[in-house]
């Protein structure tokens, strides 16, 4: 992993401590209520069971127009049958929300550069894409993989 992703996630971790000591975490419905900017949010997505599918954390948020939100310091937390499945991280990402059938849907994107920790694998590359409702994760550009020695042995992946 090169030197900025590794400077990147310590900053960020360090971010992401401070900010969940604030004792108000406004939810992207908070910004988009009035409030133009915040710091320290945390945004849970469920699916229609309320099985928790996402969690959002950003250091700041910022309101643009048409409801979305500049949100620097990204990771989204993802989850599968209740356990994080993967983490995403990104200095800065863009996200709004998507109501499809009375369900609350997080689309974030960015053209930054972004880092995917999954069991055994990181990937990093430039730009995303992301919906929490089927948990779809897309690199656009310059995407490399980086698989540990556990992954390599599993009998789990097939390619």
């Amino acid at each position: 992993m090169n030197r900025f992703f590794r400077h990147f996630v310590a900053v960020f971790f360090i971010c992401m401590v401070a900010a969940a000591q604030t004792a108000t975490t406004p939810s992207l419905s908070d910004l988009m209520a009035g409030q133009l900017e915040a710091e320290g949010i945390r945004v849970p997505y469920y699916d229609e069971e309320g099985n928790l599918r996402a969690m959002l954390y950003g250091w700041t948020a910022k309101v643009l127009e048409n409801n979305v939100v500049d949100i620097s310091e990204l990771r989204i937390d993802v989850y599968k049958e209740r356990k994080l499945d993967a983490s995403i991280f990104a200095p800065q990402c863009l996200v709004h929300e998507v109501k499809i059938n009375k369900e609350s849907i997080l689309v974030a994107e960015s053209l930054g550069e972004v880092l995917v920790e999954l069991d055994g694998l990181t990937m990093v590359g430039k730009g995303f894409r992301f919906r929490s409702d089927q948990n779809r994760f897309e690199i656009l550009k310059e995407a490399k993989v980086i698989v540990d020695e556990s992954a390599r042995e599993s009998t789990e992946l097939t390619l």
